[in-house]
């Protein structure tokens, strides 16, 4: 159900706390997505394919070319990344949904001038497992 979603864990090496940093990602554990220090616009762009994937009990897998927030009331920058979500089950039979995401310029969106996707910053680029074998 849109804006329900609760952040149960952020990993401590995950693209959300590279973006944001430490504190700001500890910070969102145990809210609703629609009240995340990242604001409605993040919230946005969880609910739709968290609800798509509630509903099927799937996976889903995307590439996002966005701007989003680093710093609170700081401006938008830009961001690429590829996004994996896969439906689980907690112990207790609630539904969750684990969310991978990678920070790269490796994607593809149909009709989207490849200069945007070339605008985030080098070093915002993640290393993905792929450039390390």
């Amino acid at each position: 159900v849109s804006g329900s979603w609760i952040c149960v864990e952020v990993g401590e090496q995950s693209s959300y706390t590279s973006w944001y940093g430490r504190e700001w990602a500890q910070s969102t554990v145990g809210l609703r997505a629609d009240s995340l220090p990242a604001g409605r616009g993040f919230a946005r762009l969880l609910s739709t394919p968290f609800d798509d994937i509630e509903i099927t009990e799937s996976a889903r897998y995307d590439h996002v070319s966005t701007e989003m927030i680093r710093v609170k009331s700081g401006p938008l920058a830009n961001i690429s990344f590829q996004r994996l979500l896969l439906s689980i089950r907690f112990p207790d039979g609630s539904k969750g949904i684990v969310s991978v995401v990678e920070r790269t310029r490796n994607i593809l969106i149909a009709g989207l001038d490849r200069a945007l996707i070339d605008k985030m910053q080098p070093e915002l680029v993640m290393n993905s497992l792929s450039d390390t074998l």
